[in-house]
């Protein structure tokens, strides 16, 4: 099963690896998603796997078509198309064409899983004579969502119908913009003979990914939540939406740097700050591109903040933030703005603005005093941290 898309991709294939787990072994390609990294993953292939979900990058014109003969998939899914790599492709057409090279190179006997409230994906059904199966809030969808809800601090709850039964399905997920997500892997799963209970009490189980919506809770303190693998401009409403939708007696949100977009920097960094403004208490916009604000700063007194450096920032916070405080950080990769996290829990070492690193700090050796990491020492495996709105995504 190969999953594409301008969002979503890993959490629908940490979801579809949950959901084929279930069944038999099952091998998950999330984060190196590039044909290298899928070449690597075939080597280290096991006899014994039964499925394989990998996710595969768009990244550049000719990706997919190079990874997927590599792949040589059976099952294509395709999530969203937005405007990540918008500097490699220029408009939404042009990304949506090259992710549909999965679709147009399923063998006889494949199956497309598209989501039917894109149209730019829907019509990539014209690419296959192989069986389709759609997902999505549209009446003609195969997998259809019912109604749903997400107001933070609860999770995403929703209700699913396959035409033959009707099942609420509550997530662990956060915000409604995961929907498609867990619509696509249920969708999928099904296609392949799992029945729609099994795939609901999948999904079920499955946390938000690090970094990509999750939830950290700071004992007497905030409650953190990271989205800090990439941002590119197409899904900071769907940020402002999750944070405006909350239930928190105070809601701050901490913004780095932006990517994929068009026209002046300035110009929409500041449509940001007055998007989130409307729903926040605070905003925070650190790093180099803080300064886009800057004209903003005098009529936003107490509420509006531009910091040069992340230390900055996670001092003002760790010195001002309040008991059952939210706090939703929105950042590329490049930001490594997790280490406001990380300072919560244990001083750390590294402030580096600038890093060139391309894995997440919890796995580098350098973010505490000798050595020490946040997982179980230094991994280089670990996935790429590839929200820079350069490098695959």
């Amino acid at each position: 099963m190969a999953v594409t898309g301008s969002g979503g991709k890993s959490t629908t294939v940490a979801l579809l690896g949950n959901i084929f787990s279930a069944v038999g072994p099952t091998r998950i390609g999330v984060g190196f998603n590039t044909r290298y990294g899928v070449a690597r993953s075939i080597i280290r292939a096991r006899r014994s796997d039964r499925y394989w979900v990998q996710e595969v990058s768009g990244h550049e014109a000719g990706a997919v078509t190079l990874t997927a003969r590599l792949l040589r998939h059976s099952v294509a899914v395709v999530t969203t198309i937005g405007t990540d790599h918008y500097k490699e492709f220029r408009s939404k057409e042009a990304i949506a064409d090259e992710k549909s090279a999965l679709v147009a190179m399923l063998p006889p006997g494949g199956t497309a899983v598209l989501n039917a409230d894109d149209p730019l994906v829907l019509e990539m059904a014209q690419k296959t004579n192989e069986r389709v199966v759609t997902f999505g809030k549209s009446g003609a969808a195969d997998i259809r969502v019912v109604d749903h809800c997400s107001r933070f601090p609860e999770r995403l709850h929703l209700t699913v119908t396959d035409r033959n039964q009707t099942l609420p399905v509550r997530t662990r997920l956060i915000g409604e913009r995961w929907i498609t997500s867990v619509l696509a892997a249920i969708a999928c799963g099904q296609a392949l003979g799992i029945d729609l209970q099994t795939c609901i009490h999948a999904v079920e189980a499955q946390e938000p990914s690090h970094g990509k919506d999750s939830v950290h809770e700071i004992e007497d303190g905030p409650t953190i939540i990271l989205d800090t693998v990439k941002a590119p401009l197409w899904t900071m409403q769907s940020s402002i939406d999750m944070v405006c939708d909350s239930t928190s007696l105070r809601r701050t949100m901490v913004f780095g740097t932006i990517s994929d977009y068009a026209g002046s920097s300035s110009q929409k960094y500041r449509r940001i700050a007055h998007a989130a403004l409307g729903v926040c208490d605070r905003v925070l916009f650190v790093g180099q591109s803080s300064e886009r604000v800057a004209r903003m700063l005098p009529d936003n007194k107490d509420r509006l903040f531009a910091f040069a450096s992340t230390k900055e920032a996670s001092d003002f916070l760790m010195a001002t933030a309040l008991a059952g405080e939210l706090i939703y950080i929105k950042s590329s990769g490049i930001d490594h703005l997790e280490r406001i996290l990380y300072q919560w829990r244990a001083p750390i070492r590294c402030w580096v603005e600038s890093c060139r690193k391309s894995f997440a700090c919890d796995y580098c050796k350098q973010l505490y005093e000798h050595g020490r990491t946040r997982r179980t020492g230094f991994n280089p495996d670990a996935p790429a941290n590839t929200g820079n709105g350069a490098s695959a995504a």
